[in-house]
C-alpha cells in the first residue's frame, strides 16, 4: 500500500495508513460483513466543505477560499481549483456524506489540544477522499490550512487523477491504445469518446468533438540528437511542426503555438518536460489552452511528446484540460 506523501507528521502518517487499510481492504470488509458502500457522488473538481456559519464568515472561511478557489494557471479565463459547496455539519450528515471530495473543518478548544489534518478514503462511499482539519482555535486552524495548502490541493488532485485514469483504462477506446502501442511501442489510454483524426509514420491526432467544445490529443515522436531536444525552445519548435498538421476551419489555416512555458515533472519515476500555454490558428480566429509532456524513450533513442489541447470558447476549460493532463499518467514504456 502506498505511503501518503502529503502528510508529514509521523502520527498522521500512521493514522492515515491505518485508515486506508481499514477502509480499502476487501479482506477487512469480508471479515466484518460490512455492507457494500455506494459509489461517491458529485462532479469532478467539486468539493463539499463542512463548517459552521461563524467559521465560514471569519478568518477560517477566508483562508479556505484562498486555498480552494485559487485560480488555475494557464487558462485564458479565471477558474478556481475547485467548485466549493459549503454546508453545515447537520447539512452534511443529512444529504452530502457520499460526495467524492469532502473537507471537514472543526474548531473546538474543549475537544482538540493541537491542530491536525487527517486524510481518509472511502469513509461513506467508494472512491471518496475525506479530509478532516481540527484545531483548538481559529488562529491555529488558519495556520494549519495555510501551511498545508499545497498538500490539500495535491491530495484532491491526485484522487481526481486516479479516478480519471481508472476510467480511461477500463472504458477508453481500445483501438487507439492498440495504435499507439503499434506505432510508438508504449502503452497509453484515452478518455471515452476520442476518435482517430489523422496519422503519419511518427504522428497521431485524436479528438473528441462536442457540440460547444472539443478536445484533442497529439502523439508524436522524433529521433533524439542531444540535450537540446528537451529544451523549451526545441519542444515548442517541434510542437509547431506537428501542430501544423491540424487544420483550422479556413482553407490553409493550421494550429500553432501562441505562448508556452516549460517545467520538469516526474511521473511514476519518469522525467517529463511539461509545457503549458495557449494555441491559436494561423489564418483564422481560434484558440485555447494546451498542455504537453515530452520525454526521452531510451529504448528507441527517440523523443516522445503527448500533447493535449482544448477548444471551448463558451464553456469552462479547467476540467477539460485536467482530463488531458491525466492521460500521461496512463503511459507505460517497456
Amino acid at each position: 500500500m502506498r505511503k501518503t506523501p502529503f502528510l508529514r507528521n509521523k502520527s498522521l502518517v500512521l493514522l492515515s495508513a491505518l485508515t486506508l487499510l481499514l477502509t480499502g481492504c476487501d479482506a477487512f470488509r469480508t471479515l466484518f460483513d460490512e455492507p457494500a458502500k455506494p459509489g461517491s457522488k458529485g462532479a469532478a473538481y467539486e468539493m463539499i466543505v463542512v463548517c459552521n456559519q461563524e467559521m465560514w464568515e471569519g478568518t477560517v472561511g477566508d483562508t479556505l477560499r484562498s486555498v480552494l478557489l485559487r485560480p488555475v494557471e494557464m487558462l485564458n479565463q479565471r477558474e478556481p481549483y475547485f467548485d466549493v459547496l459549503r454546508v453545515t455539519p447537520d447539512g452534511f450528515l443529512k444529504l452530502n456524506t457520499e460526495h467524492r471530495n469532502v473537507l471537514i473543518v472543526n474548531v473546538n478548544p474543549e475537544k482538540y489540544d493541537s491542530a491536525r489534518l487527517v486524510v481518509t478514503q472511502d469513509v461513506y462511499a467508494l472512491n471518496q477522499l475525506l479530509m478532516s482539519a481540527t484545531a483548538p482555535t481559529a488562529a491555529e486552524m488558519v495556520t494549519l490550512l495555510d501551511k498545508e495548502r499545497e498538500n490539500i490541493l495535491g491530495a484532491y488532485e491526485l484522487v481526481e487523477q486516479r479516478r480519471n485514469t481508472a476510467a480511461y483504462e477500463k472504458f477508453g477506446p481500445k483501438h487507439l491504445a492498440d495504435l499507439v502501442k503499434e506505432k510508438f511501442g508504449f502503452s497509453m489510454h484515452f478518455p471515452t469518446g476520442f476518435k482517430l483524426a489523422k496519422q503519419t509514420n511518427d504522428f497521431i491526432w485524436t479528438r473528441y468533438e462536442m457540440p460547444k467544445s472539443g478536445q484533442g490529443i497529439l502523439i508524436y515522436s522524433y529521433p533524439y540528437t542531444g540535450p537540446e531536444d528537451l529544451s523549451e525552445s526545441r519542444i515548442i519548435a517541434q510542437r509547431n511542426k506537428y501542430a501544423a498538421l491540424v487544420p483550422g476551419p479556413a482553407d490553409g489555416s493550421y494550429m500553432t503555438t501562441a505562448f508556452a512555458k516549460s517545467d520538469a515533472v516526474r511521473i511514476d519515476g519518469r522525467l517529463w518536460v511539461r509545457t503549458r500555454g495557449f494555441w491559436d490558428v494561423e489564418g483564422d480566429f481560434m484558440g485555447g489552452p494546451f498542455v504537453s509532456f515530452t520525454t526521452l524513450d531510451t529504448s528507441t533513442n527517440r523523443v516522445v511528446t503527448i500533447d493535449g489541447y482544448v477548444f471551448s470558447p463558451e464553456l469552462h476549460k479547467r476540467n477539460y484540460i485536467r482530463e488531458l493532463e491525466h492521460v500521461v499518467h496512463t503511459v507505460r514504456f517497456e
